[in-house]
């Protein structure tokens, strides 16, 4: 029997079948193979999404920590400034404030005299404290407020209420003790204290929330400004300070500069022919002031028929602090913005004054000189505006102004006025009217 070269036998065909098979069989596991690559290409994408998105999530979940963490430092970073006294037993998640500082400025050392022997109760509460009778303790706090209820001991006592009810876990009545010593005492420092309490709680519950909440955004805004007020605010950290003003920004990008309703704004539909500029003179404002808050872009001014302005007839106040170089303004008594200045040091004189005049693109007299420079002659270096404060002798020809020299800024080197960026002094220009007070701090 003679085998072929396959080892077949001549004319049999089933080799040739079994060849078929095998390639099949290549075919077969070469699809396989490919299948067995996608779907391990589309595991590991998968896979790699899902750790991603936890990765996010525990990113998250980690910075609101970080935030609650720090908002929860309110009592830790101002506890320096301020009497040291045991803690109570609180969570995790409340801050311990301790007594305020208006306490020492009624000291018997201070020469004041205690005639209802409230310095007497006061030492009653630390023992109560330190001896963890915590009823007699709230007993005597509500006690303090009874006869006490118009002047800082009452003021500290709501705060001590409201901080020990948090301990305890009632969030309830803790917000109902501060919100009553933020509006009944808000300039004791107790009252401040109570108001930035309230404005954090309200801040983490609010200010995130998908829907619009304008009229809550503005009354966290309240309690800011209130705790900030238009002192230094000895009694939290700088750390804590900037915070409030960080919050205090944001707040007002969506009260102040939106056309969302808050107090003090109306609303103005522009009809045909109707210009910004007839439309602020209608209403009492400047135009300046209409383009700021609406969105408005200078110098085209454009608006539409059937557009709704929204109009904010508030009183401005202007805060400048030589110390700190900075302007601080006022809308309605409420912290709305700050900015960096140049001051002239001893020039600038400490005091109350009032914007009498007004001017854009203003020409500048040399004070040593007396030579007079147009709004176009580069040695004019009062900026895009002026607002004047039309006093006489030392303090004659003061001003805030805008400035063709940014780079002083901040600093201590102009003739005596106020100077600001140009993109600065607009805003201020628009917002602030004649008859304005101006206040210039040490």
């Amino acid at each position: 029997m003679v085998l072929d070269m396959n080892g077949f036998l001549p004319g049999d065909t089933s080799f040739r079948t079994n060849k078929k098979k095998n390639k099949g069989c290549g075919v077969l596991f070469l699809i396989m193979l490919i299948a067995a690559g996608l779907a391990f290409v589309v595991y590991y994408t998968v896979t790699n999404n899902y750790f991603a998105e936890f990765g996010k999530k525990t990113e998250k979940t980690e910075n609101v920590i970080a935030e609650k963490d720090e908002i929860n430092k309110v009592g830790e970073t101002s506890a320096n400034d301020l009497n040291s006294m045991p803690e109570l037993p609180v969570q995790k998640s409340a801050p311990v404030i301790e007594p305020p500082k208006e306490m020492v400025n009624i000291a018997p050392e201070n020469k004041v005299v205690d005639s209802t022997g409230i310095m007497a109760q006061w030492k009653k509460i630390r023992e109560l404290k330190n001896a963890k009778k915590y009823k007699e303790y709230t007993t005597l706090l509500e006690n303090i407020y009874k006869y006490h209820s118009n002047d800082s001991h009452g003021a500290a006592a709501l705060l001590r209420l409201g901080l020990y009810s948090r301990s305890k876990g009632d969030i309830v009545s803790a917000q109902k003790y501060w919100r009553k010593a933020y509006l009944k005492l808000p300039t004791t420092v107790s009252g401040r204290l109570s108001s930035l309490l309230l404005a954090d709680f309200w801040y983490k519950s609010y200010v995130k929330s998908a829907v619009p909440q304008y009229e809550r955004w503005e009354a966290i805004r309240d309690a800011y400004s209130n705790t900030i007020g238009r002192d230094d605010c000895s009694f939290i950290s700088q750390k804590m300070r900037n915070k409030i003003i960080d919050r205090l920004i944001y707040l007002n990008k969506r009260v102040v500069f939106s056309r969302s309703e808050c107090v003090g704004s109306s609303f103005y539909i522009v009809k045909p022919n109707d210009r910004l500029q007839t439309i602020a003179q209608k209403n009492g404002v400047h135009f300046d002031g209409i383009a700021l808050i609406n969105g408005i872009r200078a110098p085209q001014y454009y608006i539409r028929v059937g557009e709704k302005l929204k109009i904010l007839k508030l009183p401005a106040e202007i805060v400048v602090d030589k110390s700190d170089m900075t302007l601080t303004l006022y809308l309605g008594g409420k912290w709305v913005k700050q900015y960096p200045v140049c001051h002239g040091g001893d020039k600038t004189i400490v005091g109350k004054y009032t914007i009498s005049t007004k001017s854009s693109n203003p020409s500048w007299t040399d004070p040593v000189t007396k030579k007079v420079y147009s709004s176009s002659d580069r040695r004019n270096t009062l900026g895009a505006r002026w607002l004047g404060f039309g006093g006489d002798g030392a303090t004659a020809g003061l001003g805030i102004h805008g400035t063709t020299l940014p780079h002083s800024i901040p600093g201590k080197t102009s003739h005596g006025c106020v100077r600001m960026f140009n993109k600065d002094v607009k805003e201020i220009y628009g917002l602030a009217l004649i008859g304005s007070v101006v206040t210039i701090k040490p």
